[in-house]
């Protein structure tokens, strides 16, 4: 078995799902198990282990948190596109914006988080929707739109994308 991993039991699962819900806040249900077995195999064989148990030791001795961090850029899902989910975006522009706008009467700012955003195209594609759906209107209200993402990677290919004028009129990004 030494260019294989061994299977992730459960023990080894709960101290790894826990660590993430506590250091990331991201929960895993018991059906992710086999995911993140999955996603960890070649992580695990590119350090050096072939056991979870091992892992996880290291995992939790390990003061810098570098080993953290690069286990939940495996873990985490960086699909992201252009008007995904286009359901979503659809009652953003036609049901939640009309709604929030008609409530906030003269309140000129809003504030739209998207969260777990990769590399930003979701953010994007909520401003073109509120753009496309309220016209010249947007231009009248300080809508700002906060996107995150927990990857320091798809952070830094967004940043660059910015930078180097993949977007043009992008607002500058720190």
């Amino acid at each position: 078995m030494e260019n294989d991993v061994q299977p992730l039991e459960q023990r080894e699962f709960e101290i790894i799902r826990d660590l993430i819900n506590r250091k990331a806040g991201i929960e895993l249900t018991d059906v992710k198990r086999g995911l993140i077995a999955g996603r960890l195999r070649s992580f695990l064989l590119e350090h050096g282990y072939n056991n979870y148990p091992d892992f996880t030791k290291s995992l939790l001795d390990d003061k810098t948190g570098r080993m953290f961090i690069d286990m939940v850029q495996r873990i985490t899902t960086h699909h992201t596109f252009f008007n995904r989910e286009e359901t979503h975006f659809r009652i953003l522009a036609e049901q939640i914006m009309p709604d929030l706008l008609r409530r906030r009467g003269a309140e000129p700012n809003i504030r739209i988080w998207s969260a777990a955003c990769s590399t930003g195209e979701e953010p994007y594609s909520i401003a073109m929707s509120l753009t496309e759906a309220l016209g010249a209107y947007p231009s009248q209200r300080g809508i700002s739109i906060l996107a995150t993402d927990i990857s320091r990677q798809v952070i830094e290919k967004a940043r660059e994308s910015i930078r180097s004028g993949g977007l043009r009129n992008s607002p500058s990004v720190p």
